[in-house]
C-alpha cells in the first residue's frame, strides 16, 4: 500500500487499535496537531485518546443517546459533541459540561467549531444548520439556516463561510460576510463534504458509491472516484495532507486511496470487519517546525509579561527573530522581507516603533492577516501558532 514513485507515502500498516467503546464507533477526530483523538459512538460516550500509545485519557458522559460527531478546539481546551438526543454539548477538556445547546427538532449529524472558537455550527435531520454562540449564556441558536429540503449530513466551517452537504443532493455555501448563498446541485444524496487545502475544491461523498471533486468557483465537476461501496451509510471521505490522494471508507470494511488527478485506485486495504464510517488524515508538524513552535511559545511567554502598550512590539520582535532563523536554516529569501527594517532592542525600553511599523508594511498579506487575528491581550492561541508554522513549511 504505497503511493506512486516520488509521491508522498501512504499508510502501510495498522499503527494502533483503540479499544473501549461498548458499541459501534460513529466518529473519530484528531486534534489540530495529531497528538490526541476523539471518538464517539452508540454507547453514548465521548472518549479522548493518545493514539500513539493507544491509551484512553478520559471518558465524557452526558449524552442521553448515541453520540454521532465531535470536534476539538484549536487550543485543545474545549470540545463539542452532538447526537441522537438533539443537543449540542460544549465541554471543557477536563470533562465539565459548559453548556447544552438546544434547538434542533431531530437528531444532529455534524458539529464543528469555527477557528476562533467563538461559535459552534451544527447540522441535523431537521433540515437545518444552526449557529451557537460559545461566549453567550444563551442556549438558543443565534442563527438558523433552513434552506435545505432534507437532512444535513455534514458541515464545514472556514473563517468566512459555512458549507453544508445534504441528502437533498446539494452542497450549500453561506458567505457570512455578505449573507449570500451558493448552491451546487449534485443530483445524489451527499453524505460528507471536505475542503481541499487551498479551499478551491470540495470533495463530496455520495450515496451512489461515488466521490465527486467540485471546483468551487465554477461548480464544475472535476473528477469522479469509484470502487468503494456507499449505498446505505453516512461515510466520510477526505484528501491527504498534500491533496495528492483521495481517501474514503467503504461499507465492505475497506479503506481506499485514489490518485487525485486520474482517479485510479492507488490502494485498497481491508481495515475492519464491517462498515468504515469515519476516517481522518492529520498533518503533524515537522521536527524543524515543532522546534520553532516551541521557541516561539517560550519567548512569547516572556513577551506577554511586558507592559500592555509595548507587548505587541515585543511579540513581533520574537516573530521576526525566529523568521530570520528560519530563513537562515531553510534558505527562503522571500521571508527576508519580514525582518527588513527591524532594529535590535534598545538596551532600555521597547522596540523602535518606527522600525516595527516599517516591518509591518513589508509583511506578506497572509502573515499580516495572521498577526491581525492574534489576540495579543490574551496571548497567542495554538490555532494562530499552528497556522503560522504550517505556512512556513
Amino acid at each position: 500500500m504505497s503511493s506512486r514513485e516520488g509521491g508522498p507515502k501512504l499508510p502501510t500498516r495498522e499503527a494502533a487499535v483503540l479499544r473501549g467503546h461498548e458499541g459501534a464507533v460513529l466518529a473519530v477526530r484528531f486534534n489540530w496537531n495529531g497528538n490526541y483523538c476523539l471518538s464517539c459512538g452508540r454507547d453514548r460516550t465521548l472518549r479522548l485518546w493518545n493514539p500513539h500509545n493507544a491509551k484512553l485519557i478520559k471518558i465524557y458522559k452526558a449524552h442521553g443517546r448515541d453520540v454521532r460527531d465531535a470536534d476539538a478546539s484549536r487550543d485543545n481546551a474545549k470540545l463539542c459533541s452532538c447526537g441522537g438526543d438533539r443537543q449540542i454539548f460544549f465541554w471543557d477538556v477536563e470533562g465539565r459540561v459548559i453548556r447544552k445547546f438546544r434547538g434542533h427538532d431531530s437528531e444532529v449529524n455534524s458539529v464543528k467549531f469555527n477557528e476562533a472558537i467563538s461559535v459552534i455550527v451544527s447540522g441535523g435531520y431537521d433540515r437545518s444548520i444552526k449557529i451557537w454562540d460559545c461566549r453567550s449564556q444563551s442556549v438558543e441558536p443565534v442563527q438558523t439556516i433552513d434552506t435545505f429540503s432534507d437532512s444535513v449530513t455534514s458541515v464545514v466551517v472556514t473563517e468566512t463561510e459555512i458549507l453544508g452537504g445534504s441528502v437533498d443532493g446539494t452542497i450549500r455555501t453561506f458567505d457570512i460576510r455578505c449573507g449570500r448563498e451558493f448552491v451546487d446541485n449534485l443530483g445524489q444524496s451527499v453524505t460528507s463534504i471536505f475542503l481541499s487545502n487551498d479551499k478551491k475544491c470540495i470533495l463530496a461523498g455520495c450515496l451512489d458509491s461515488t466521490l465527486r471533486l467540485i471546483e468551487r468557483s465554477t461548480g464544475d465537476l472535476l473528477q469522479e472516484y469509484k470502487g468503494h461501496s456507499c449505498k446505505s451509510y453516512k461515510l466520510d471521505s477526505c484528501l491527504t495532507n498534500t491533496d495528492a490522494h483521495v481517501v474514503s471508507g467503504s461499507e465492505d470494511g475497506k479503506v481506499m486511496f485514489w490518485d487525485l488527478v486520474d482517479a485510479s485506485v492507488v490502494s485498497s486495504t481491508k481495515a475492519h470487519a464491517s462498515v468504515v464510517r469515519k476516517l481522518v488524515f492529520v498533518r503533524i508538524l515537522s521536527v524543524r517546525n515543532a522546534l520553532f513552535y516551541w521557541l516561539f511559545t517560550t519567548h512569547c511567554k516572556w513577551a506577554l509579561k511586558k507592559p500592555a502598550k509595548t507587548r505587541f512590539c515585543y511579540i513581533f520582535l520574537v516573530l521576526c527573530r525566529l523568521v530570520r532563523l528560519h530563513v537562515a536554516y531553510v534558505g527562503r529569501p522571500r521571508l527576508l522581507l519580514l525582518v527588513l527594517g527591524l532594529r535590535e532592542l534598545p538596551e532600555h525600553g521597547g522596540p523602535d516603533p518606527d522600525a516595527v511599523l516599517q516591518s509591518l508594511l513589508l509583511l506578506p498579506g497572509d502573515l499580516l492577516r495572521l498577526l491581525q487575528s492574534v489576540r495579543v491581550m490574551r496571548g497567542f492561541s495554538q490555532m494562530d501558532l499552528s497556522r503560522l508554522f504550517l505556512s512556513l513549511e
